[in-house]
């Protein structure tokens, strides 16, 4: 197994905070965690044993996520359990994937912790973090907590979303807090991309490295871009489509869509709400409105919705979600988790970048990439599969690099990288 989850006995498991509001507008939150969950990381062959943490000679990490599963998600309504995951499911791929680079146990604590019980148990305060610069944002919450715990603070995978430029990155003030918070807690704040960090530079942080997102370092396989380069010589029969539903996207992925929808088996809908309802067999009137709603399935033909409904898929899990994938021959779309999520199962995969935010990923990372501008070509399916060859080819070295710059950012914030994180690191043989 990629992770363990276990609930401490005794603990209070109500989620920290209030249920997300239904109008959240990006994956950038803090899903709703079940305080006092513990992951141990698997390459050390053991469980976490049931213990106080304060009682512990060595102190655990306080994580401020989840662990890249919803528990119990198939006994909960869609609405529950999509709160869950921060509104968007992509987010488990780097919540799983972050907690598994560390070696050292971590503690679900959730945003909404107590500063003193933080600075008294815990070693460190580690956040997966995503879109958290954005102008509509405001963490001064978060960062009052993070300074009066006083603990050193790992975060990655932080980054800026705007669609074109830096200046479109206005922040809050309760942000442009945090930022200072990170700077002065943070040995080194690991951004996703040149962009994000040229956010930073703007407002005058500078201990920081590009190092993408963690969720990069889920699949153990050092050899894994040869693996995909290996398969590319086998069918590409059966795809799955990845799309944002996002109105402003809606032409372009209906274009693509239609280029590869005869191969088409799964969409996998990470947001919005009503598309994940709907993926997971939900039905009713206001559900059936979201196809005359915004985004590229309202231009699906009112005869063909049941047949387009059929093949959509939500996941509340990222190993089964993974599971999936391995069925599957080709994995395209433009959102960047489910589109890595298809990678990191071995299979061919390749973005679409539509913003800043997941262009500066897929470059840092060495993810195959396409202009949205080539997805009316007829050839498009083939010329999706004849460009990811040379990235896959390429990209075993850059994930090495990558491991190893990230394993020395956790060391300098006093944490021991996993045993997977260290085989990524050393290539290939």
């Amino acid at each position: 197994m990629i992770w363990r989850v276990l609930r401490r006995s005794g603990r209070n498991t109500t989620p920290p905070w209030p249920r997300p509001s239904p109008r959240r507008l990006s994956p950038a939150g803090p899903p709703e965690l079940e305080a006092g969950a513990t992951f141990r990381n698997p390459d050390s062959g053991e469980s976490m044993p049931e213990q106080n943490p304060a009682a512990s000679p060595l102190k655990p990490v306080a994580y401020a996520g989840s662990f890249g599963t919803v528990p119990a998600s198939g006994f909960l309504g869609t609405e529950e359990a999509f709160a869950k995951t921060g509104r968007n499911t992509g987010n488990l791929a780097f919540h799983a994937a972050l907690a598994g680079c560390i070696a050292e146990p971590c503690i679900a604590v959730g945003f909404r912790f107590d500063p003193a019980t933080i600075r008294e148990t815990y070693r460190a305060i580690c956040i997966p973090a995503a879109n958290f610069l954005y102008s509509r944002f405001d963490f001064s919450d978060l960062a009052g907590r993070l300074e009066k715990a006083g603990l050193p603070v790992v975060i990655a995978g932080l980054g800026a979303q705007a669609g074109r430029s830096v200046e479109e990155v206005k922040l809050k003030p309760g942000t442009e807090r945090l930022l200072r918070v990170l700077a002065e807690h943070c040995r080194t704040i690991a951004v996703r991309g040149d962009f994000t960090a040229q956010v930073l530079e703007h407002y005058g942080v500078t201990n920081y490295e590009v190092l993408g997102c963690p969720s990069n370092f889920l699949n153990p396989d050092p050899g894994l871009g040869q693996g995909i380069a290996q398969r590319l010589a086998g069918p590409m029969e059966r795809w799955a489509f990845v799309p944002t539903f996002y109105d402003r996207l809606a032409n372009f992925e209906m274009r693509l869509f239609r280029r590869i929808s005869p191969m088409v088996e799964e969409i996998i809908c990470q947001e919005p709400l009503a598309a994940v309802a709907l993926a997971r067999g939900d039905r009713d009137e206001a559900l059936e409105a979201w196809f005359d709603g915004p985004g590229f399935q309202k231009y699906v033909p009112k005869p063909d919705r049941t047949a387009f409904r059929h093949r959509l898929r939500s996941y509340f899990g990222v190993e089964p979600w993974i599971e999936a994938y391995r069925r599957l021959d080709v994995v395209v779309g433009t959102r960047i988790h489910g589109v890595n999520l298809g990678w990191q199962s071995g299979r061919p995969a390749l973005i679409f970048p539509h913003d800043l935010r997941t262009r500066e990923l897929a470059e840092i990372m060495g993810l195959p990439v396409m202009a949205t501008t080539d997805a009316g070509r007829e050839t498009i399916a083939k010329d999706i599969v004849d460009t990811i060859g040379p990235y896959a080819e390429r990209f075993d070295a850059v994930r090495a690099s990558l491991a190893t710059r990230f394993g020395a950012m956790l060391e300098r914030a006093g944490l021991t990288p996993s045993e997977r994180l260290k085989r990524i690191a050393a290539g290939p043989v």
